[in-house]
């Protein structure tokens, strides 16, 4: 009994120790929620403050990349929101379908000093592909950049505007100066872009060159260093004006070959000769054969006078040109002209008696007065009807793809450069007559006894 009591004892003795060391586990109590008004005067002061940032002027940020990962705190931490608010003066978007700036006059396309494409007309080129090329060719002093002046505008509608394109001045005629230098472009706002060069065969010309220590900028020679007639700037400046009516053959869907009087043989030779040496722009689809292509060609006689205006002389004139383009293939067919029947009642398909080359005549033109012409026909209205008649024109495609306007840009820079490192033009060249060449020809042809 007695060990059995102390068994017992022991039994009951111990585990009231235990049960009174209980209250010591103390992190049970700490567990339990705190005082509900305590807790939600805490958390206002904790409360999240909003701060507003504003963006300098054009400055958009972008979203702060640590915005995305805020989810991955915890969720008793509190982080403050921003609110990011911009200027009232900030800049809006740019819109596509804006129009582009209007030029106010021509720039630099292709500068003559160094023979390179200019980029400052970059900013007036859009991305459409409904646009016209015009380019021009002539003679100096024969009207090139009024009538590509007026093409933009005919004259007397709005002031200044045959100042669009420099035309020569008192000064440069007194002087036998050239104006434009290079190639000059305007792109009107019916998305006409014009091109208007430098003359070709010009003294004034030659002489610049000439003056410039053998012309050291030119692309391609008629001879060598080591020829007696070395510069030869004469054959030199042949080849220069043939690149650049290569270059626009290229380029352009409507090249207009200006000139002064009725015809002039030497311009017909020299545009064909141009069209022999343009760089290649066929395209090959397998086994078809090469298509090139070739611009419309319009004739444009200037300071015509009103005599000439009749049914009998322009008849003449356009089976002449058929004759001498009989082998060519530019396009000197396409509706274009004073004798389709639109402009001139006298002047018909059916009057003339043959069909209508693309011929045009315009009057001399009188900047103070605009005086009647042929069939009480002025200056002006001629102009306006050529400006129509050119602006309705389907243009052929330059390339096998679609070209936008700033496309066009960068293809016309690389024309420029394939015309420029083309062999054809110096080994047309060395066959172009020096005076080297004519004294022997002379020598042979009339020999000394």
């Amino acid at each position: 009994m007695d060990q059995d009591r102390g068994r017992d004892f022991r039994r009951k003795k111990y585990p009231p120790y235990k049960k009174e060391e209980k209250p010591m586990k103390r992190p049970i109590i700490l567990m339990k929620s705190k005082d509900p008004d305590k807790t939600a005067q805490k958390s206002e002061e904790i409360a999240p403050q909003t701060i507003l940032l504003k963006t300098r002027d054009g400055e958009n940020r972008a979203a702060s990349p640590q915005a995305s990962s805020s989810k991955l705190c915890k969720d008793s931490e509190v982080t403050p929101s921003y609110q990011i608010t911009s200027r009232s003066t900030q800049a809006e978007p740019e819109n596509p379908l804006t129009a582009p700036p209007i030029m106010k006059e021509s720039t630099k396309f292709l500068e003559d000093n160094c023979l390179q494409i200019q980029d400052n007309v970059l900013e007036f080129l859009t991305d459409t592909t409904d646009f016209l090329v015009v380019g021009c060719l002539g003679l100096q002093g024969v009207g090139k950049s009024t009538v590509m002046s007026h093409l933009v505008s005919p004259p007397l509608s709005v002031p200044n505007t045959s100042e669009l394109f420099k035309v020569q001045t008192k000064s440069n005629i007194d002087s036998a100066t050239h104006c434009t230098q290079g190639i000059d472009i305007y792109v009107t706002q019916e998305r006409v872009i014009l091109l208007d060069t430098q003359p070709v065969f010009s003294l004034s010309v030659m002489s610049k060159y000439l003056s410039n220590e053998g012309s050291p900028s030119l692309a391609a020679r008629s001879c060598s260093r080591d020829d007696p007639d070395y510069p030869c700037i004469e054959n030199d400046m042949e080849l220069l004006s043939l690149q650049y009516a290569a270059f626009l053959l290229s380029v352009c869907h409507v090249v207009l070959l200006i000139q002064d009087n009725i015809h002039d043989p030497e311009m017909s030779r020299f545009l064909q000769i141009a069209e022999m040496l343009k760089p290649s722009t066929g395209i090959t689809s397998g086994e078809e054969p090469i298509v090139e292509y070739f611009p419309h060609t319009i004739f444009i006689h200037s300071k015509v006078k009103p005599h000439y205006f009749t049914s009998q002389r322009l008849k003449e004139i356009q089976e002449m040109y058929k004759k001498m383009y009989a082998q060519s293939q530019l396009v000197i067919k396409s509706g274009i002209g004073i004798a389709n029947g639109s402009v001139l009642k006298s002047l018909t398909p059916e009057l003339c008696d043959c069909e209508p080359v693309n011929v045009f005549f315009l009057p001399s033109f009188k900047r103070k007065g605009d005086a009647k012409s042929y069939e009480l026909t002025s200056y002006t209205e001629l102009i306006k009807s050529l400006r129509y008649q050119i602006n309705g024109l389907s243009p052929a495609s330059l390339t096998n793809t679609v070209l936008s306007e700033k496309n066009w840009y960068y293809y016309a820079s690389k024309i420029w450069e394939n015309v420029k490192k083309s062999s054809l033009f110096p080994e047309y060249g060395r066959l172009l007559k020096t005076p080297a060449s004519l004294e022997t020809d002379l020598a042979i042809d009339c020999p000394v006894s």
